[in-house]
């Protein structure tokens, strides 16, 4: 587990970044859900941090399924990504328990008052 230090990076009130060493991830809030963008390395810092950002439900979007973006994915019920991914990151980490859900370009994540597109 990854012991580097996360610190939070706030751009407006519904986006804020996680950074950990030269990795970031991203958190978008809506009204009433909130998104996390990749989880950086994960560590034990991960989970304290979020709730320093939002207290909403939280879903995770990986954009791949590469250690540096996938390090917290334990901590999610409910975790987005491609389908072509999906294999690696079960190959990658056997354990998780989440939902995999499959987004694909033009998908749209409902977080209440802010719809996100799928680029």
């Amino acid at each position: 587990m990854d012991q580097t230090p996360i610190s939070i990076v706030h751009y407006s009130e519904r986006v804020a970044a996680l950074k950990q060493g030269g990795v970031r991830s991203f958190v978008v809030t809506g009204s009433q859900r909130a998104l996390l963008i990749d989880t950086c390395f994960g560590g034990p810092q991960l989970a304290e941090r979020l709730a320093q950002v939002t207290t909403l439900p939280l879903d995770l979007l990986l954009t791949h399924s590469d250690g540096d973006h996938t390090g917290g994915a334990s901590l999610f019920e409910r975790i987005y990504l491609h389908p072509a991914e999906m294999d690696r990151l079960r190959e990658r980490l056997p354990e998780l328990q989440a939902t995999l859900l499959p987004v694909q370009e033009g998908d749209t994540l409902d977080l209440g008052d802010l719809q996100l597109q799928v680029l």
